[in-house]
């Protein structure tokens, strides 16, 4: 079965790139920041000086970074055996893709934890020396924050053209065999997912500036995540168009591999968010580093 076969190779990419690449880059982050915006990091610390400053950054980096990369690889070894079983249940005869779809989703929100647990202990520690902070006075910024700054009008123009494609699709489908009802349910489902995705724009573009960020990086941080919002919302057009399609086509079997392979495209563009800062690597950040010792 070559449904099969394409399955196991995108749930083995899946494991390498969620629990084993990702943490490593993300974690390679976390350590580039004071190196990346050092005016920053020096008010986190006030009074202190610089070098005790980095030194208490890398033991809460050291300390968190060990369980959170050993977390990932913990789970990246049941991934295989995951894998393995579903690969044995997958060479049945009349086996149901159901039961290894939701198995695939199930591993992958467990890939999510540690990196939900990150985001909530980075949230945490920033807060935490925010509080500490006086204050700053408020200056205004003459920076331009238009959408088209930070995407290039192509990509949210493909963005666009997708949702008319998709609509057109289910409407084409609702004339031959399906039902009212179901395209009704699919043009809501993608119309309330780019309407989450514009109001994550408008968030990320005009809202509210964190004290400890300067400038320059917020200005990385909004083309970052601004430009991986447009991407993701392509991708969830692109895979919501071959899950019906798939469906209407009678063609479930190829749904888990189409499953895993849309997790791994999520967690490439999870990673462009976290590009090592120009400025990092300028002072010696490199792949070397990554990982906390």
């Amino acid at each position: 079965m070559i449904e099969s076969y394409a399955f196991s190779a995108a749930f083995a990419v899946q494991i390498l790139a969620m629990s084993v690449l990702l943490p490593r880059r993300l974690i390679r982050y976390c350590r580039a920041w004071p190196a990346a915006y050092p005016d920053s990091f020096e008010k986190m610390y006030p009074g202190i000086g610089h070098e005790v400053a980095l030194d208490r950054y890398a033991l809460s980096m050291r300390r968190f970074g060990t369980l959170y990369l050993g977390a990932n690889l913990l789970i990246a070894a049941l991934g295989v055996l995951v894998l393995v079983w579903l690969f044995q249940q997958m060479q049945t005869t009349g086996w149901d893709e159901k039961f290894v779809v939701f198995r695939t989703l199930a591993y992958f929100l467990l890939q999510t934890v540690p990196l939900l647990i990150l985001a909530v202990w980075g949230v945490w520690y920033m807060r935490k020396h925010n509080l500490s902070m006086p204050e700053p006075k408020r200056k205004a910024s003459l920076q331009r924050r238009g959408l088209f700054d930070f995407v290039s009008p192509s990509a949210v123009a493909v963005s666009v053209l997708a949702y008319v494609l998709f609509v057109a699709f289910v409407i084409y489908l609702w004339q031959r065999q399906i039902s009212g009802r179901d395209a009704l349910v699919w043009t809501g489902i993608i119309t309330f997912v780019y309407a989450l995705d514009g109001f994550s724009l408008y968030k990320k573009l005009y809202g509210k500036k964190n004290r400890l960020e300067p400038q320059e990086g917020r200005a990385d941080r909004m083309a970052l995540g601004v430009k991986m919002t447009v991407y993701i919302n392509i991708t969830v057009v692109a895979f919501f168009f071959i899950m019906l399609a798939v469906t209407q086509l009678e063609m479930r079997n190829w749904m888990p591999c189409a499953l895993s392979t849309f997790f791994v495209i999520i967690t490439f563009f999870i990673s462009r968010a976290v590009a090592m800062p120009r400025k990092a690597e300028a002072h010696g950040i490199g792949p070397r580093s990554e990982v906390p010792s």
